[in-house]
C-alpha cells in the first residue's frame, strides 16, 4: 500500500536452526521518492514462552506511519 508516495514493506523469515531452535529475521522497507532505508532485526526463540510471546508481539506490533 501507498500512501503519499511512502510504501511499506514487511516480511518475516522463519526457520528451525540444527539445534530445534527457531530463529526469524525481519525486514522492513520503508520506500519513497528519494530513498530506500532496511530494518532489519533477527531475533533467537528461547524455550520460555513468555519471553517468545514478547517478542513476537512486538514484532507483529503495528507500526504508524
Amino acid at each position: 500500500m501507498f500512501i503519499n508516495n511512502i510504501g511499506f514493506l514487511n516480511i518475516v523469515i522463519l526457520h528451525v536452526n540444527d539445534n530445534l531452535t527457531m530463529t526469524y529475521q525481519y525486514f522492513n522497507f520503508m520506500l519513497n521518492e528519494h530513498q530506500v532505508s532496511i530494518l532489519h532485526k533477527q531475533h533467537l526463540f528461547t524455550s520460555d514462552k513468555r519471553i517468545n510471546n514478547i517478542i513476537s508481539n512486538n514484532l507483529f506490533r503495528g507500526h504508524d506511519t
